[in-house]
């Protein structure tokens, strides 16, 4: 099934990817049994009935290999005997039978829990899968797509796209679609590595989510009603064809007038609510505006209708109820969103400063910031603190400095700009405090700490984990020069430290 909402410039198919993190005790392993009863109870009634016919196939099987290698032989002898007439008529017949091998019967698996030979067992399903999982680790399926054309069919796959698969021994095209329902661990979406296996595969944005709440969530005992359960038994299993190996033809639902009058409001209310949310909860909004309502009265449709293969119109009332729904899954996207806004630069920057400034270090380690900041999301690895570390540096609020340690080997250390210290020690982020030398200096704005990390943001120069002494050693310099060069829109204050001039591999014009 797919659903033409505005014109055949936006059909929309029916498969969902839905995400519901939620604690183990919450019985999500056996609701998505349930839910999946009809859909293994008609598998396994295909089995059945195919079973005696798939045992025939692979006997007939044997006998024809047996028969090509026998013709393969006579065509050698014909070829050695320059007998051309003979020699293609048994390539013709030794053609025909090797084809024959290529039609078989399939044995369904409309649900897979694993993304492995992902290709071979979309093309056999008729282009048609179901990813469902309710382990805790059920995000990291999402890796095992091994190959890159893998990877491609999965991002491909939630509308259908044109898909291309070449092995050494053949090609072919499908449109496959693949719905999705995984129930991770509660905190999944706060952990940084799988939150950027979402986000690099641009599924961050196609999932629906449904967060656990303690005002939804149901009593212990409580139980779904027999009616409601065989309603939904009966329901799913009507819209299953009678036999798999004989698919029926495809169908496409469309709108009424009023059902469509309905979803355009809900577009123009969408942009409203877009306003002033983050990128990627925009892109989710303007989404679910334009596809997931679509999708889901279409589904409430083929639920709901007396014949899912005859009334293929969806009403104003199914498309409401679809609006209602829409409404919950923003503020649940809202609740998901948050848990993924990963720390930007800035703010990384801003944490390191305040425990060196908190703890009163005038020398530091980038070991003891990293023992400091230990146990927060983001500085789970050294690459986040030196890329922060090294913003301080650009903005003149650190710098390195050598000292000898205890066996009189030197160590590489940061000194933070005694104008930050005493700006903080003072409470007065504006105040003017005397520098170093013979030279009076305006103290480091708090206002300043908005623009860190934006040659970063700006020229996407990516600081190499351990790259800090790099970073460090174009620092020093002729402070004035540098100064004039970094500060010459007046956004920046003066230090007692000389500023970096650029980043490693970016130009001063870009750094500026």
């Amino acid at each position: 099934y797919s659903v033409e909402l505005y014109g055949t410039s936006t059909i929309q198919t029916t498969n969902l990817f839905i995400m519901s993190p939620l604690p183990p005790t919450s019985r999500k392993r056996a609701c998505l049994k349930v839910c999946l009863n009809p859909v293994r109870d008609w598998e396994e009634a295909q089995v059945r009935e195919i079973g005696p016919r798939i045992t025939q196939e692979n006997i007939q099987k044997m006998i024809t290999r047996r028969s090509i290698r026998s013709l393969a032989r006579d065509a050698v002898k014909a070829q050695m005997a320059k007998d051309e007439e003979s020699f293609q008529a048994l390539l013709r017949q030794i053609y025909e039978l090797q084809v024959s091998l290529d039609t078989t019967t399939i044995v369904p698996q409309l649900v897979t829990g694993t993304l492995a030979g992902i290709e071979e067992s979309v093309h056999q399903q008729h282009d048609t899968l179901t990813l469902a999982s309710a382990e805790d680790n059920c995000l990291d399926i999402l890796s095992s797509a091994s190959t890159r054309s893998a990877k491609d069919l999965v991002a491909q796959a939630w509308n259908a796209g044109q898909h291309t698969v070449k092995t050494r021994n053949r090609a072919y095209t499908m449109h496959p679609r693949l719905t999705m329902a995984l129930s991770p661990q509660k905190n999944a979406l706060a952990d940084p590595r799988k939150v950027k296996l979402l986000q690099s595969r641009g599924l961050d944005t196609r999932f629906i989510y449904f967060m656990p709440d303690a005002a939804r969530t149901l009593a212990r005992g409580t139980k779904m009603s027999k009616e409601v359960a065989n309603a939904f038994f009966e329901n799913a299993l009507r819209l299953l064809p009678a036999s798999w190996n004989e698919p029926e033809e495809s169908r496409m639902l469309s709108l009424s007038p009023d059902a469509e009058l309905k979803w355009l409001e809900y577009r123009d209310k969408a942009e409203i609510l877009c306003q002033g949310l983050d990128t990627s909860l925009q892109e989710w909004t303007t989404r679910l505006a334009s596809d997931f309502v679509g999708r889901i009265a279409a589904l409430f449709h083929l639920v709901s209708c007396d014949n899912p293969r005859t009334n293929l119109v969806i009403s104003a009332d199914e498309m409401a109820q679809a609006i209602a729904l829409g409404d919950l899954l923003f503020e649940h996207a809202q609740a998901a969103f948050g848990l993924m806004l990963q720390d930007s630069p800035e703010e990384a920057a801003s944490k390191v400063l305040d425990l060196v400034t908190r703890n009163n270090w005038s020398v530091f380690s980038a070991r003891e910031c990293f023992q400091g900041l230990r146990g927060q999301a983001l500085f789970r690895t050294m690459k986040p603190l030196n890329t922060a570390l090294e913003a301080l540096i650009e903005h003149g609020y650190i710098r390195m400095i050598t000292v000898k340690g205890k066996s009189g080997r030197a160590m590489e250390r940061f000194e933070l700009n005694p104008a930050v210290a005493q700006t903080t020690n003072a409470g007065d982020a504006g105040a003017a405090t005397p520098g170093s030398g013979d030279q009076m200096h305006e103290s480091v704005p708090a206002a300043a700490l908005d623009h860190l990390g934006e040659v970063d943001a700006a020229t996407g120069c990516d600081v190499p984990e351990g790259k800090v002494e790099e970073a460090a050693g174009s620092a020093e310099g002729n402070a004035e020069d540098s100064n004039a060069e970094g500060c010459a829109g007046g956004s920046c204050a003066r230090v007692p430290f000389p500023r970096k001039q650029n980043l490693p591999g970016v130009t001063p014009q870009e750094a500026q």
